[in-house]
């Protein structure tokens, strides 16, 4: 039987997470709503024309991950003792229905189209932060 707790159910290594609220949290309430502002109305959608790539997908799936990573800082400071996989999917969870709620307020918004597709890269993006981050050593 190992000596200190494992990803598997027990709580982390009691690691403190340096910083406080401003160094944690508010990165990921900011990139939230840059996030919301970008997808809101009155902003140019990117238009590259000859382009086959779906350059908006990409933009959902950078900004989606990038969501996840913050979201993840923010749940260990805000949840400490919590395992660092449950806060890994937890993070993804929160930005999968952050994509969900901007895609269902989009819908109002007469410039703006709400697509099951963006909401779905926007998902890939939250796992592929929660896969690579499961991947590094630090806690």
């Amino acid at each position: 039987m190992p000596d200190g707790p494992t990803d598997r159910g027990a709580p982390d290594d009691g690691v403190a997470v340096r910083g406080g609220f401003a160094r944690n949290v508010l990165p990921a309430l900011l990139w939230a709503l840059a996030i919301f502002i970008g997808g809101g109305p009155g902003v140019p959608q990117p238009n590259i024309e000859g382009l086959y790539i779906p350059i908006d997908k990409i933009d959902h799936l950078v900004a989606f991950c990038g969501l996840q990573v913050l979201c993840f800082r923010a749940l260990r400071y805000e949840l400490p003792g919590r395992t660092r996989r449950r806060m890994l999917w937890l993070a993804a969870l929160a930005s999968v229905l952050f994509g969900i709620l901007l895609e269902l307020y989009q819908l109002g918004l007469p410039d703006r189209s709400a697509e099951v597709a963006d909401a779905v890269a926007d998902a890939i993006g939250a796992v592929l932060g929660a896969t690579v981050l499961g991947f590094l050593p630090w806690p």
